[in-house]
């Protein structure tokens, strides 16, 4: 037999195995009186008892009787639903109050409340790693489910139906999604005040009894160089507000919250929980934690770079003086210098003099957003026998954030 003799006869070979096997599959099928289909509806529910609510109509399953000898049939159902960790099925050794009545072609949909009685409770057996949880709380363990459908003969109880399968994941629901303020964004100031905290459901609920509630909670970060979620976490942020519980994806905080210093550091994040208290959402519901600067932070230093401390000028100079930015900033914040230096009396202490003594020079930089070191360059000569003092103040919109120590030749 030559090479293409052979594979002429495989594929020959092949034909005929897949027809018996349709052959076979469609005898097999012919043997059941009852086609069952069975869909699912997304987003699925993770609580079983979701699935016979009244109005859901989560797990929709579908009869079709074929055989037309007989003018009518009472039916009942077994639903299976496994997971690797979970596997609950209708006990159908259990009577079932109600049939099923079908008729020869045509198309019955069963959902809602009508599953009651395959998935309630009382008449299902439950098993698995996680069968001790979901029988403390009702709610099933995340994953893929396939959840299989069979037609059973009333009375007896004799399947008349092939099972009919779908795959549906089971997962919590995400938290809220943090709109505004940004993280690490800066909220400018107002009075009176005026917040607008905003923030989107990832998850839209589709299930009749889910009603979600938001909470935001703020907090102080008392070390302003603390990460937002260490800080939370190592119990360095101080909680100043938490709102009631509201169904609106907004929250406008106003005069009647606690008033925000100006210069502090922020963090906030929003909870979401079920209204009926079920435990719905990962996370226990919070979403990520943002900060905010309300106002631009304060209290920061410009280390000064030239003259040095004790540094003598000579005859008539004209000296750089040059600083650092401050050690306390965000992105994009507007810097505005102002240079002061004095005269010091014989003896007198450079702090005194700063506060004191009238300046003998005054200098305001034009603002920058550069945070790189920056100089300027005296117009003035100092003279060499006298002491002087000098310092640098930093603003940003009119807001002063840091300054330098007070320096002396």
């Amino acid at each position: 037999m030559t090479r293409k003799q052979l594979h002429a006869f495989y594929l020959k070979l092949c034909v005929l195995i897949l027809l018996v096997a349709t052959a076979l599959q469609g005898h097999s099928q012919s043997n059941y009186p009852a086609l069952a289909t069975v869909r699912t509806n997304f987003p699925v529910p993770i609580y079983l008892n979701d699935f016979y609510e009244p109005v859901n109509q989560k797990l929709v399953v579908g009869i079709v009787f074929r055989d037309f000898n007989e003018p009518s049939w009472n039916v009942r159902l077994k639903i299976t639903m496994t997971s690797p960790s979970l596997k609950i099925q209708t006990n159908e050794t259990l009577a079932i109050s109600e049939p099923i009545n079908v008729t020869p072609g045509q198309l019955i949909e069963i959902s809602g409340t009508e599953l009651y009685n395959y998935l309630r409770p009382e008449v299902v057996r439950v098993s698995g790693p996680q069968a001790q949880n979901f029988n403390a709380s009702g709610r099933l363990a995340e994953g893929l489910y396939n959840i299989c459908v069979e037609v059973l003969d009333y009375d007896s109880g004799e399947p008349i139906s092939l099972p009919a399968c779908t795959n549906a994941w089971v997962q919590l629901k995400e938290p809220p999604l943090i709109i505004s303020p940004a993280c690490g964004s800066y909220v400018r100031p107002l009075n009176p005040q005026n917040i607008i905290f905003q923030w989107n459901p990832i998850t839209f609920s589709t299930v009749a009894n889910e009603f979600p509630e938001y909470t935001l909670e703020i907090f102080e970060i008392t070390d302003y160089f603390d990460n937002p979620r260490v800080a939370l976490l190592n119990g360095q942020a101080l909680q100043i507000f938490e709102s009631f519980p509201t169904q609106q994806t907004i929250y406008n905080f106003d005069n009647s919250a606690p008033i925000l210093e100006v210069g502090k550091r922020y963090l906030y994040r929003v909870k979401v929980a079920d209204a009926n208290g079920r435990d719905l959402f990962k996370n226990n519901g919070f979403s990520d934690v943002c900060d905010f600067f309300y106002g631009y932070p304060t209290g920061g230093t410009n280390k000064l770079k030239e003259p040095l401390q004790g540094q003598t000028f000579g005859y008539r100079d004209t000296p750089s003086f040059s600083w650092a930015v401050t050690d306390r900033k965000i992105t994009a914040q507007p810097f505005e210098y102002h240079l002061k230096i004095v005269e010091l009396e014989t003896g007198q202490d450079s702090v005194v003099a700063m506060l004191n003594n009238e300046a003998w020079h005054k200098q305001t930089m034009a603002t920058t957003f550069s945070t790189s070191d920056y100089a300027v360059q005296l117009t003035k000569r100092l003279d060499a026998t006298q002491k002087y003092a000098w310092q640098v103040k930093t603003y940003s919109d009119d807001q002063l954030v840091a300054e330098s120590e007070i320096q002396n030749n």
